[in-house]
C-alpha cells in the first residue's frame, strides 16, 4: 500500500499536461487581450480617415 502511495507521488506525467494547459490558457488570454487593443486602435483610425474623407 505504501509503495502505491510513493508510486503515486511521484508520478509527474499528469502535473506535466496541467502544468501545459495553463500555460495555453495564458497565451490565449493575452492574444485575445492584445487583438481587442488592435481593433480598438484600427477603428479610432478608421474613423479619423473617415472624418477626413468627409470633410473633402
Amino acid at each position: 500500500m505504501i509503495g502505491a502511495v510513493h508510486a503515486f507521488w511521484r508520478n509527474r506525467s499528469g502535473s506535466i499536461s496541467i502544468e501545459y494547459g495553463l500555460i495555453a490558457v495564458l497565451i490565449s488570454i493575452s492574444i485575445i487581450g492584445v487583438s481587442q487593443l488592435i481593433a480598438l486602435d484600427l477603428s479610432s483610425i478608421f474613423g479619423d480617415v473617415q472624418g477626413g474623407l468627409a470633410n473633402r
